[in-house]
């Protein structure tokens, strides 16, 4: 009966310090994505344009049963991880990408984004101008 060899994995091979260890500096790709602030006044805007439906959510807020109602925008948003990531509140950001909607908190979008610097041409042209929601597109992938 033949016998199985064993083939080493490269962890468990014998390690010659030969090699000099070469440390790299990386910067990530730049994300390039389209954005709007929900407002008061843009929220039904903002739910044509992402597709999305306006809502109303209701919490109890004190001991007495007082009940706070607040407006927000359900998004159909690129793999949330919780039901609140597909909950655009008033100074929420929405934002749409090649792979679909997400919903970020203004303090989680400051973290994250800074403005596009890229010349009009790489970026459609048409950065500057206030997207209009007229269309009733859903996420682009």
């Amino acid at each position: 009966m033949p016998q199985k060899t064993k083939t080493p994995s490269p962890n468990s091979m014998p390690q010659t310090n030969d090699e000099p260890l070469v440390i790299e500096n990386f910067e990530r790709k730049p994300f390039y994505v389209e954005g709007a602030r929900v407002t008061p006044g843009n929220i039904d805007k903002v739910a044509q344009w992402c597709s999305g439906t306006v809502e109303i959510e209701r919490k109890v807020v004190d001991d007495h049963g007082t009940i706070m109602e607040q407006k927000y925008i359900h998004v159909e948003t690129h793999q949330p991880m919780n039901d609140r990531q597909k909950m655009a509140f008033i100074g929420d950001r929405v934002l749409r990408s090649d792979k679909g909607f997400k919903v970020y908190s203004e303090r989680a979008f400051q973290n994250a984004f800074v403005a596009d610097s890229r010349p009009k041409s790489e970026s459609n042209g048409e950065r500057d101008k206030p997207v209009e929601a007229e269309h009733d597109e859903g996420p682009t992938h």
